[in-house]
């Protein structure tokens, strides 16, 4: 049947999931095109402004990574009741809250299983969003969330101060020596930052300084901070010292420095507190950062 044909193509366009912000709305749009949607709206998050992560048609379409007023819509029952809405009739219900061109006499409003997201699709023809296509909207809702799950990723995790950090860290090594386990402190410094911001931008800068971050945070299996704007500090304990000299030195090695051909000089230093010495981690992070700053060591770029 046509519902059966309508489904293996929006399988072709939503699977495998798309791994893009771009891939995603391309292939959302391609099947909100085929269904004879005129407008049609993914949000996510909770409260009653959820953003809107894709969107198709030109009401919908303005409010794209924008919150979304749910309150005395039908968007606001989906997220009360968690069961889906269904609209068919003369008088048109509120697709977006506050506009009357945004009002349909069909509506169809399903819920997301696995985050906490809502779909949405609209119609001036009552045909269109029948009960008989709920089951595909859901099923399209289904092969939307793979992508969406990657899109989103973990929940960021809180910035500390450094002050807060520094805290922490001492909390840290203490607990670790306590346990007969040594603690690695790295500093890694972007010494070119100025010259970075003139070739790339501040933009792009910003990105290659949060994958700096992101793969220290991987690597270190601990917080990372950033200090003073271009240089980020981050520890990591274990029971085996060299265990903790080496993944120093894969550290240093493989930070990434490139972006779009553009590369960061970047300087890393290590040190290690084990139980035992005589080291605290003031003192140790004030010796890494003067060995910083004279620049003889470990410059990569």
């Amino acid at each position: 049947s046509s519902k059966y044909l309508l489904v293996g193509e929006m399988l072709r366009h939503l699977h495998p999931p798309p791994t893009s912000r771009e891939e995603i709305q391309k292939g959302f749009s391609a099947v909100m095109e085929m269904m004879g949607v005129e407008e049609a709206m993914v949000v996510v998050g909770e409260g009653e402004n959820p953003q809107v992560v894709l969107s198709y048609g030109p009401l919908s379409t303005g409010h794209l990574d924008k919150p979304l007023a749910t309150r005395g819509t039908p968007w606001q029952n989906v997220t009360q009741g968690s069961a889906p809405y269904v609209h068919k009739g003369k008088e048109p219900a509120a697709f977006i809250m506050g506009m009357k061109e945004a009002r349909f006499p069909s509506l169809i409003i399903v819920p997301m299983k696995s985050i906490k997201g809502l779909m949405g699709l609209a119609s001036s023809n009552s045909k269109d969003l029948s009960m008989e296509v709920l089951d595909m909207v859901n099923i399209l809702a289904d092969l939307l969330e793979p992508s969406l799950e990657n899109l989103m990723g973990p929940p960021p995790r809180e910035r500390l101060s450094f002050s807060a950090f520094v805290q922490e860290l001492e909390e840290s090594a203490k607990e670790a020596g306590a346990r007969g386990k040594s603690l690695l402190l790295a500093l890694c410094k972007v010494k070119n930052l100025q010259e970075l911001d003139k070739k790339m931008g501040i933009l792009k800068t910003e990105d290659l300084l949060q994958r700096l971050e992101e793969e220290m945070t991987h690597q270190l299996d601990g917080r990372v901070c950033n200090f003073r704007g271009e240089i980020f500090v981050g520890y990591k304990t274990h029971e085996n010292p060299k265990v903790l000299e080496a993944s120093g030195k894969v550290l240093q090695k493989n930070l990434p420095i490139s972006f779009d051909g553009t590369k960061a000089k970047l300087e890393v230093v290590c040190d290690l507190i084990v139980p035992g010495e005589k080291k605290n981690v003031e003192t140790t992070l004030q010796n890494l950062l003067k060995r910083l700053n004279s620049g003889k060591k470990f410059l990569r770029g």
